[in-house]
């Protein structure tokens, strides 16, 4: 049985529980899961898994109102941070953008280049509020994805 969101113990619990299964589930899950869209690659099980995992620290930061600079959001970081991650570190992005006060702008920013959560670290710098970004914004602008190049502009109109 699942445990609810407020009784899964201490933030530094928590964080260390999702590094710990973000790393087994990449070393594990390895076989494809789904096609990826207009030709982007394939999508691999532990990207899946880690991506609901994302989805559901959501959850369990919004249920124990856990916000700014936390062990928990560290820990997403981390996530975010590393690349062998691939597509489920999205879900991580947007999560650092709606609970971490503007804590992580550094963080994001720096993935911005990281065509796998680049539109995803913008939307979350958004969000937060983040300013001060507007030449690694700028990059964006020529994206091939069209919601990536709406979401550079809509960032450089508010915050440059």
């Amino acid at each position: 049985m699942e445990k609810s969101p407020k009784t899964l113990g201490s933030q530094d619990r928590v964080a260390t529980l999702i590094l710990g299964v973000s790393t087994s589930w990449k070393d594990s899950l390895t076989e494809p899961y789904m096609e990826g869209v207009d030709g982007a690659p394939a999508w691999l099980e532990f990207e899946h898994k880690i991506w609901e995992l994302g989805e559901k620290l959501r959850h369990v930061l919004k249920a124990n109102r856990w916000k700014g600079k936390c062990p928990v959001l560290d820990a997403a970081v981390k996530i975010l941070s590393c690349k062998d991650y691939r597509k489920g570190r999205q879900t991580f992005a947007l999560l650092i953008g709606e609970f971490g006060q503007g804590n992580y702008g550094i963080h994001l920013a720096e993935c911005l280049t990281d065509e796998e959560v680049s539109g995803h670290c913008l939307k979350a710098m958004t969000k937060a509020k983040i300013s001060g970004f507007g030449e690694h914004v700028r990059r964006i602008l020529d994206s091939s994805e069209g919601w990536q190049r709406k979401a550079a502009e809509k960032y450089l109109t508010l915050y440059q």
